[in-house]
């Protein structure tokens, strides 16, 4: 990719009453200076590198309002700061050239997708000879308050929308806990204690493998010269995250017909993965058979828990409890890379369940909560999509907005 293939905007294109000509004209990037961990001394002041705040200082190196731009790692990244700052020597700091509006400048800055001139010029980092000569569209300054007005507008409610998400999350992990470790609220007056678990004494003690059937999924590579075959999608460790799946892009796989049967997922399964990074281990949960017909990958375990004993549903919740993923990591096996689970620590998993009733009420308590983060991370996304257009059309002229009438 060329350097004028980054550019978003034309000279020949620009919306009646703006000006399309290089940042330079209106801002300088700035190097900002080295401030090692030992010579921070916490204070008032945010410190600045290239992928946010990394931690304070006691004094400040550039006057506020500020914009900062992600020199080296995370390239092109924008940021703001009200307050007075100190930025590093991963990023830029902007000096403003005339009066534009320092609102308006750091969307605009953001919008330019400053990061790609990092793979047009296959130099590490963003460099200022081809930053300051990329295209921005400048309207004049009431239209630039106006405009950043309305996407700052945008930002604060993506922040309260964020906390309300934070909010219902940490109710859903309260709720958990309790339900959990003591049961519904006033049933149980009796508990016991072990070293992974603590539960109502009424409940039952026991491992996975008694009640369920664990199989790990299918291999690729192999020779299926002479078979009959069958094509179908093939469920990754990618598509699975906690308590939820991504499907939005499906594998396919070619497996023996005679095979098929016993990989194919059902609906009430659970599936949990084995490993990868730390955070990956024993991470899943309950699959509805979204997709059919479809198999699972090796580094996937196969939950298939016996009918009129510990519920899926329930199970879908159990696996996202702390308990549940302390459990998991201590039994993991950790490597340079990697860290992992073995099927037979995952069959040693201990259980208490519950009677069957009360699974009913956990999970009905617990579907209303998880419901209301669901619906909290759909207005978040409504909110995001939003944003784009008003980026997109804001930024560009598409739509103007109406400045203030002069008395």
């Amino acid at each position: 990719m060329k350097l004028a293939a980054c550019q978003r905007f034309h000279p020949d294109t620009a919306p009646d009453g703006w000006t399309i000509e290089p940042i330079r004209n209106r801002l300088w990037l700035e190097y900002g200076s080295s401030l090692t961990d030992d010579e921070r001394r916490t204070g008032e002041y945010p410190v600045f590198g290239s992928n946010g705040q990394v931690g304070t200082h006691d004094t400040y190196l550039v006057q506020a309002p500020g914009i900062l731009v992600g020199r080296k790692g995370s390239v092109g990244e924008i940021h703001f700061s009200e307050k007075p700052f100190w930025p590093i020597d991963t990023v830029y700091y902007v000096k403003r050239l005339g009066e534009d509006n320092w609102r308006f400048l750091f969307y605009m800055l953001g919008y330019l997708s400053l990061g790609q001139l990092n793979a047009a010029t296959g130099v590490p980092g963003l460099t200022r000879r081809d930053a300051h000569f990329i295209f921005g569209a400048f309207p004049k300054n009431g239209e630039q308050t106006e405009i950043a007005t309305v996407l700052k507008m945008a930002d604060e409610a993506i922040l309260a929308a964020e906390a309300k998400l934070t909010a219902a999350k940490r109710v859903k992990t309260a709720l958990m806990q309790q339900l959990f470790t003591r049961g519904i609220p006033g049933r149980h007056r009796d508990f016991v204690h072990t070293k992974w678990f603590s539960a109502p004494a009424s409940w039952s003690s026991r491992q996975l493998r008694q009640i369920s059937k664990i199989e790990s999924g299918f291999t690729m590579g192999r020779d299926l010269s002479g078979h009959e075959t069958a094509e179908v999608a093939y469920l990754t460790v990618v598509n699975v995250l906690e308590g939820a799946f991504d499907l939005a892009n499906i594998a396919q796989v070619i497996v023996k017909q005679t095979e098929l049967d016993g990989l194919l997922l059902r609906d009430g399964d659970i599936l949990m993965t084995e490993g990868g990074d730390r955070d990956k281990v024993g991470r899943g949960g309950l699959w509805h058979g979204q997709i059919q017909p479809c198999v699972y990958q090796n580094h996937i375990f196969r939950v298939r828990l016996a009918p009129g004993t510990y519920k899926p549903e329930l199970f879908h919740f159990l696996l996202q409890t702390w308990h549940a993923k302390n459990y998991f990591y201590s039994h993991a096996k950790q490597t340079s890379n990697l860290c992992t689970i073995n099927s037979r620590e995952v069959k040693r998993f201990p259980l208490f369940e519950p009677s069957e009733d009360e699974q009913d009420e956990m999970i009905a308590l617990l579907s209303a909560s998880d419901d209301q983060v669901r619906a909290v991370e759909g207005e978040i996304a409504v909110l995001h999509r939003l944003k784009r257009s008003l980026l997109q059309n804001l930024l560009t002229g598409k739509v103007r907005v109406k400045l203030p009438e002069t008395p």
